[in-house]
């Protein structure tokens, strides 16, 4: 009955440890829970990591623009940086999503831009909710956290 008890207490315990405020299990992930889609450090590893930069496009000195979007560049290359297509807009204004260059050019729907969206050549690859998190992290005055 003791080795029973003893299991049934261990199993709470990695319960407890692993659970994360989602309900979802996440023991196995050594970095632990994901970042806030809707700061800076999630938006850069969620989306600039795994779809702008790791798509071989935003990274390097090959960037387009010299528009490195990987973690360690992004922010210092987008915050409060002229846009070198619309050089009267910042690539991110901080507060203002709807006159964000990045905000326009992912959106496609801005008549500045004559429908120019990004990926160039190719179908969206953000969803809604992606553009949403970048729109809410902008709005918030795009703090680097």
């Amino acid at each position: 009955m003791n080795r029973i008890m003893a299991l049934v207490a261990a199993g709470l315990l990695v319960c407890v440890i692993g659970c994360v405020g989602d309900g979802t299990f996440d023991i196995m992930d050594p970095d632990g829970p994901a970042a806030d889609p809707t700061t800076y450090t999630g938006i850069a590893q969620q989306i600039f990591e795994v779809r702008c930069a790791k798509s071989g496009c935003h990274i390097g000195a090959g960037a387009p623009l010299g528009l490195q979007l990987d973690e360690a560049n992004a922010y210092d290359l987008l915050v409060n940086v002229s846009s070198e297509e619309v050089p009267t807009l910042f690539r991110i204004d901080p507060g203002n999503p709807d006159d964000s260059y990045l905000v326009i050019k992912i959106e496609g729907t801005d008549p500045r831009l004559d429908g120019r969206r990004m990926p160039r050549d190719g179908p969206p690859f953000l969803s809604s909710e992606q553009i949403d998190n970048i729109r809410i992290w902008v709005s918030a005055g795009a703090l680097r956290n």
